[in-house]
């Protein structure tokens, strides 16, 4: 018949707990435990990865790193600048005559969410006739589209629609496509898109 585990256990641990290592073996281990050891050594692995991070950002600075060109807004604007130019190329007519952006404003903010206003880099082009506005979208937002006509009486049409937080203030970007140049800017908590002829 055999002992029960628990027994055999309790016999271990009393058999082991009884037996002391010898004296030589004890100073032997509280030799290892306090002997003083060079610092350098102590921290050599920490002392190693610093040195190496060091090195990294020294060479990536003095190698002038990439600045990423292509924020992760320029693909949105490249989109929208295509869209822009669809639409212009279409030509339609206002849905609202004025003569002044801001007169839109009671048209057209309640079903935009934002009040169109002029701004002022478009502002800043002189002998620019605006002949109306329309609703529109532009990247799925909502947009109002202003039709107007530069001093040579070519057709012209501003964007505006919200601006997202990633784009900064004061952004702009030029594109073209096809005959149609389209310069998309942000003003404030807007963003204007402007088509025109090449």
């Amino acid at each position: 018949m055999s002992e029960p585990r628990d027994d055999i256990e309790r016999r271990l641990q009393d058999w082991y707990g009884a037996r002391e290592p010898s004296a030589a073996a004890a100073a032997n281990a509280r030799g290892l435990i306090n002997s003083p050891r060079p610092m350098w050594r102590r921290h050599a692995l920490v002392a190693a990865a610093s040195l190496v991070a060091l090195l990294t950002l020294t060479w990536w600075i003095t190698n002038d790193a990439p600045i990423d060109d292509h924020p992760p807004y320029a693909s949105t604007a490249e989109a929208a600048a295509t869209e822009i130019a669809k639409n212009h190329r279409k030509g339609r007519a206002p849905e609202f005559a004025t003569t002044k952006i801001e007169q839109l404003g009671p048209e057209m903010v309640e079903r935009l969410g934002f009040e169109p206003v002029t701004p002022l880099k478009f502002h800043a082009r002189r002998n620019v006739t605006i002949l109306g506005g329309r609703y529109c979208s532009v990247g799925g937002a909502p947009a109002a589209q202003v039709a107007c006509r530069d001093a040579d009486g070519r057709r012209m049409t501003l964007y505006l629609w919200p601006a997202n937080d990633d784009v900064p203030e004061n952004w702009s970007s030029d594109h073209t496509v096809g005959d149609t140049v389209v310069t998309i800017w942000r003003e404030g908590e807007l963003l204007a898109g402007l088509a025109a002829p090449r």
